[in-house]
């Protein structure tokens, strides 16, 4: 059976002694703060770190890269790497900075964000970000606005080119093409094909196939041909010329 440590204290209450036993608390009944662990009883802090009463809230971290961190101004207590480490990822070893793995590859108008995105969507406009710090990933540069289509665009010149299709009803004789009403007399883009009545659910790259779909219709679309899907660009493409999907750390085929 573990023995159990015990420190008896003597307090004088005016003419009354009053006999205190303190027991050390068990591995099992304490919550150890940022980055320590429990031993005996106690908690201290793991290899290549040290303690502080009040260090960052977003301590640097292997897969944050370069990324510029909004960090809120509130420290913590607990252990943090030493001078030279960073954490390898969230809750993770202290490593040298040099042994990190590659930092987030992020594709076009996007940039790693630190604390996890935010993005602005098309859809639903502005909102507001906490500065509550999650997981990193890939997410729009500023000025940017994520789309239906998964793309970060300008909100200015491209934000509504693929959201308001879904939207509008063109008059008969024109088309819907990048959230416009044009004349069918200006042709389909490459890989595309005009139709009276086009699928709400057109297959894209980041979801080629969709399970369950509206059958209401989108009328005069031009939309992706049979074996093609829509591109985070905008074009129509065979599947296996896809980029990879905005805030994938893979890199995409050629």
């Amino acid at each position: 059976m573990e023995s159990k440590k015990c420190c008896l204290f003597v307090l004088l209450l005016g003419w009354t002694m009053v006999i205190v036993s303190a027991q050390r608390p068990s591995c099992a009944t304490i919550r150890c703060g940022f980055g320590t662990t429990c031993v005996d009883g106690r908690c201290v802090c793991g290899e290549n770190r040290h303690f502080e009463q009040c260090g960052s809230a977003c301590p640097a971290r292997c897969d944050l890269g370069s990324a510029a961190v909004a960090c809120t101004a509130d420290c913590k207590p607990g252990c943090f790497c030493n001078e030279g480490f960073v954490l390898a990822r969230a809750g993770g070893e202290c490593v040298r900075r040099e042994r990190c793995p590659i930092e987030l590859r992020c594709g076009r108008n996007e940039e790693a964000k630190a604390c996890g995105a935010c993005d602005q969507s098309c859809n639903q406009g502005r909102r507001a970000c906490t500065l509550d710090c999650r997981e990193p990933e890939c997410g729009c540069r500023d000025g940017f606005f994520r789309n239906s289509q998964g793309q970060c665009v300008p909100e200015s010149s491209q934000c509504r080119s693929f959201d308001q299709c879904s939207r509008m009803r063109c008059r008969p004789g024109t088309v819907c093409r990048n959230g416009q009403c044009v004349s069918l007399d200006d042709q389909c883009g490459e890989n595309e094909q005009f139709a009276k009545c086009g699928t709400a659910c057109e297959p894209t790259c980041e979801k080629p196939q969709v399970s369950f779909c509206t059958l209401n219709c989108i009328p005069n679309v031009c939309q992706c041909r049979r074996g093609f899907v829509r591109h985070f660009d905008g074009s129509c493409v065979t599947q296996n010329r896809c980029s990879r999907r905005p805030g994938d750390t893979r890199a995409g085929n050629p």
